[in-house]
């Protein structure tokens, strides 16, 4: 049910009412904002406001403003679209009284767990001086149509299936909506996706069925924490309810947000066949973004099939092996029990099982074959060696377990099926995996796990210390590198307050590498 938008509509306006010319949308102010300084404006946007802070900025905006760091770099500093607003002395006592009364409002319906929506027009002055993490302040003398109201419950929307979505993808642009689709998530982003062909065609080019997940572009730390998006909690109050008993990945769930499209869509074709967009996400790869402020009803993974996915030569390890080749003897890519790794042929892992080579083989490292199994990320691999009963918590020379390799490599985009490292961690934990041990630099798995949500909720139900700190201080929360994994964290009690050995939160760390407000937006809620 839509809920009934807040009487705080402006009836009564200053002599010196905003004319109507001249009015131009903060969104399209940030693609000349230098122009724009000390000149007088009448700006439209979106309001973000509270007892502390007021912004106007633009949720929907692909215009932004870059200053250069320092005279000698290279590197430039991204600005959210955002004005800090100031009142005037021209405004009214009653007027500002007006505006007081709406950032109360606002802070009350946060309090009540609303999503809020707010907006105005304000005639002023543009000054471009950066101001906390917004690159220009707004001095506004009058203001029209305020508005404040609470956002429909995200429970009440009808739920739109995502391969649904796809057949009429336009249709939906700039309305909030809720997704139901499966979740993947990487260090290069996160997404909403599903296998099945998708109606959205641009220049021949049918593009695939997925969603990137978003923040608004009018970002700030000041702001962040007025629209932390809600998701799933895994306490151990309401553990079961959320997840049941078992360890267990959530794959799919539903998504509600803002979706942003682009008002127009260009591809090219690249001589060795990829096509190349300008999209969203990674690689500008997706077709639209959902900026979520809400996440429901998650559902449970289940075993993936094994497949053949990838080569690997069974035949010379079976000669091998026959002729009495031993843990360190080399082939041309490596030692042979190394192959489970570069494979992932499930017969490979019987044939070195049936050999006897699995519960003590190790390479120069130290590295069993559990350890190199984990590591592929192949379940029905890592269930063969584990037939063996080999030690699961035995370490290499650099104190690196099964679980950490299972989930603390670096992968770069999505890994397709078989692959899933969430349900290895969950099958190691199952075996007696220590989800808290650490390696020579104190790191866990659950530190170096902070690229992949699932396997962070996996690792979270299987004991892990949700506020442990490697050698330099890290945390999980310092060390995420998606949103997803970010707001799994906030949501099981990570503390944003621990510093590590430099002083910095992980607020500071996320400010610091310019992470454009992906993981900081989550940073910024405070300690419950």
């Amino acid at each position: 049910m839509f809920a009934k938008i807040i009487p705080l509509v402006v009836v009564a306006f200053l002599s010196t009412a905003i004319p109507s010319h001249g009015q131009e949308s903060v969104c399209d102010l940030f693609s000349h904002l230098e122009s724009a300084d000390g000149r007088q404006l009448v700006l439209t946007g979106d309001l973000i406001i509270s007892k502390e802070i007021a912004v106007l900025g633009a949720a929907d905006c692909d215009n932004r403003y870059q200053t250069r760091l320092g005279d000698l770099t290279n590197f430039y500093q991204i600005w959210p679209v955002a004005l800090l607003l100031h009142s005037s002395t021209a405004v009214t006592p009653a007027r500002l009284m007006q505006f007081q009364e709406a950032a109360a409002e606002a802070d009350r319906l946060r309090r009540a767990g609303k999503t809020v929506s707010a907006s105005a027009s304000f005639s002023g002055r543009l000054h471009l001086k950066a101001s906390g993490d917004s690159p220009a302040e707004f001095t506004f003398d009058s203001f029209e149509n305020l508005k404040v109201q609470a956002l429909p419950d995200a429970d009440t929307l009808r739920v739109i299936p995502i391969c649904d979505l796809f057949q009429n993808l336009q249709a939906w642009k700039g309305k909030r909506i809720a997704v139901r689709g499966d979740f993947m998530s990487t260090m290069e982003g996160a997404w909403i996706i599903s296998h099945c062909d998708g109606g959205f065609v641009t220049d021949g080019y049918r593009w695939p069925v997925s969603l990137n997940c978003g923040i608004p572009a009018y970002y700030s730390s000041e702001t962040a924490g007025l629209y932390e998006p809600q998701s799933p909690s895994l306490s151990k109050s309401n553990r079961k309810g959320v997840l049941g008993d078992s360890s267990a990945t959530i794959t799919t769930a539903t998504f509600v947000g803002l979706l942003r499209m682009k008002s127009e869509y260009t591809t090219r074709y690249l001589m060795n066949g990829t096509v190349v967009g300008n999209g969203f996400g990674h690689l500008n790869g997706a077709a639209a973004e959902l900026i979520v402020d809400t996440i429901l009803d998650p559902e449970l993974a289940t075993p993936p099939p094994m497949g053949a996915s990838r080569s690997g030569n069974v035949e010379m390890v079976r000669v091998l092996l026959a002729a009495g080749a031993g843990e360190e003897d080399r082939l041309a890519n490596g030692p042979a029990v190394g192959i489970v790794d570069q494979s992932g042929k499930l017969d490979m892992a019987r044939l070195l099982s049936s050999a006897g080579k699995t519960a003590e083989a190790a390479e120069a490292e130290g590295k069993t074959m559990l350890m190199l199994a984990a590591a592929s990320g192949l379940p029905n691999v890592v269930d063969e060696i584990l037939k063996d009963h080999p030690d699961v918590n035995a370490r290499d020379k650099n104190g690196r377990t099964a679980l950490m390799e299972a989930v603390g490599r670096y992968h770069s985009g999505p890994e397709a099926p078989p692959v899933d490292r969430a349900w290895v961690a969950r099958t190691l934990l199952e075996a007696g995996a220590d989800a808290n041990l650490r390696d020579k630099d104190g790191s866990t798995a659950l530190i170096e796990a902070a690229w992949d949500s699932s396997a962070v909720l996996v690792l979270l139900q299987g004991g892990a210390n949700i506020n442990a700190q490697n050698n330099r201080g890290v945390t999980a929360l310092m060390n995420c590198a998606t949103p997803m994994v970010a707001w799994v964290l906030l949501a099981n009690h990570a503390d944003p307050s621990i510093r590590d050995a430099d002083g910095k939160t992980a607020l500071d760390l996320a400010k610091q590498y310019n992470m454009t407000g992906k993981e900081a937006v989550l940073l910024t809620r405070k300690k419950p």
